[in-house]
């Protein structure tokens, strides 16, 4: 006999919310003082110069819903950090040092997103210790640690 887990699809949130969720959080990443770039940007990294860039890993998912309505979501992102290390093993540490701090000021609860518009952020959690995860034939690499947003919707 086979027994079959009961798996629910999950149910994406809107664009819209997807959107502003992802700008409070680039917003509140960059606020927080443990950036080692300029800034944060959006996906895109350039070509030959060091950067970090917040990209989504699937968008917004909602995982729970209420009975008097509203709801719990999760965002999934992950911080790429992009370096050009030379032959320098040191370089490659602290770009890990720099996302994995990052990431452990993130998680503290004492700095929660505010998100606003009837969303509240309950807690941020790592899905894994930044890495590298690209090498590229310029020189530059690329370092990734995940993280997941979860927040509430009333």
């Amino acid at each position: 006999m086979k027994i079959q887990e009961n798996k629910k699809a999950l149910t994406p949130v809107s664009a819209d919310e997807q959107e502003q969720i992802a700008r409070t959080v680039i917003g509140w990443l960059n606020g927080s003082g443990a950036v080692p770039v300029r800034a944060i940007a959006y996906e895109i990294l350039d070509e030959g110069v060091s950067g970090i860039a917040m990209h989504l890993e699937g968008g917004a998912y909602k995982i729970r819903g209420y009975i008097i309505g509203g709801y719990q979501a999760q965002l999934r992102f992950s911080l790429h950090y992009r370096i050009q290390p030379g032959d320098s093993g040191d370089a490659r540490l602290k770009a890990d040092e720099a996302l994995n701090a990052l990431a452990a000021w993130a998680c503290d609860a004492a700095h929660l997103p505010a998100l606003g518009g009837g969303y509240l952020a309950t807690r941020v959690e790592t899905e894994d210790r930044a890495r590298v995860v690209a090498a590229y034939d310029n020189g530059d690499e690329d370092h990734r640690t995940a993280l997941r947003l979860t927040y509430e919707k009333f």
